[in-house]
């Protein structure tokens, strides 16, 4: 069983917005947040905003040499770490800079090819920003949408509904904020464990099938978690994502269709669901 995870990064992987914590290195973070602003209400307007950040960055003395200064001191999220080091195929998909995400990727030993993003390239003799080949929330969902079919489940985690519609294309897309297209999770720590199972299950899977013998049992085994507990820490969003996610391995692993049918009451009627 094939798991991926495609994440973005701007305030999902990162605490706050990348280029802002540039920005505020450089001293220019009023002059940032102006341009950011209007890149919120027009998100296809990409690559005006990346001349703009280049224009704005350069008058402050950024140059590739000071990527390695500033990067390290882009905050994570508390998560952001566990999440990075779990055994499946991890992806960036982000409008943000390659100056930044292209760092982290080599940090966690993240393919090339699987890093989609706002490509910045420096002039190799004065080491300063020259060019920005943006992309935007269409394309992304493109690149997304050409490789989900490649895994038997995969993970979408964002923070915009408007910059992050990729999720939607995976089997499990989050967002921490509300949408009508996908499940919102504003605390995905919790939902870090459940992803962490997927992949144990994932890589430990025996080519052989058989029917458990026990229903619920089984479901607690796949979670690392007895059912009421699972259902008691979860908020109704990521619940309900947890149930997916058992649901998918489910069907899966073992074939489950009467089986499945059976069991999903109980596990509705869980104690501490919601």
């Amino acid at each position: 069983m094939k798991v991926a995870i495609f994440l973005d990064v701007d305030r999902t992987i990162t605490a706050d917005l990348i280029q802002k914590g540039f920005a505020h290195a450089l001293g220019c973070e009023e002059g940032y947040l102006e341009i950011e602003e209007g890149f919120q209400d027009n998100p296809i307007q990409s690559q005006s905003f990346g001349d703009r950040i280049i224009k704005l960055f350069n008058s402050h003395g950024f140059t590739e040499d000071r990527v390695a200064q500033i990067a390290p001191t882009i905050a994570l999220q508390p998560w952001a770490d566990k999440l990075l080091r779990l055994d499946v195929d991890r992806y960036f998909v982000s409008s943000g800079p390659s100056y930044y995400i292209d760092w982290l990727a080599s940090r966690y030993q993240i393919p090339e090819g699987n890093v989609f993003c706002s490509n910045y390239i420096f002039d190799p003799k004065t080491k300063k920003l020259i060019r920005c080949d943006a992309v935007n929330h269409v394309q992304k969902n493109g690149f997304v949408g050409a490789r989900v079919a490649e895994y038997d489940i995969t993970v979408g985690i964002g923070d915009d509904p408007k910059l992050d519609q990729f999720v939607g294309s995976c089997t499990i897309p989050l967002l921490m904020a509300q949408t009508e297209y996908c499940m919102c999770a504003p605390n995905l720590a919790s939902a870090v464990p459940m992803i962490e199972k997927i992949a144990q299950l994932a890589k430990s899977r025996s080519k052989e099938s058989a029917k458990p013998q026990s229903e619920a049992d089984t479901l607690e085994k796949l979670a690392g978690l007895p059912l009421g507990q699972l259902f008691h820490r979860f908020s109704t969003g990521v619940w309900v994502m947890a149930a997916t996610v058992l649901i998918g391995i489910a069907v899966t692993s073992f074939g489950a269709g009467a089986w499945l049918m059976r069991t999903l009451p109980a596990v509705v009627s869980a104690p501490g669901g919601h």
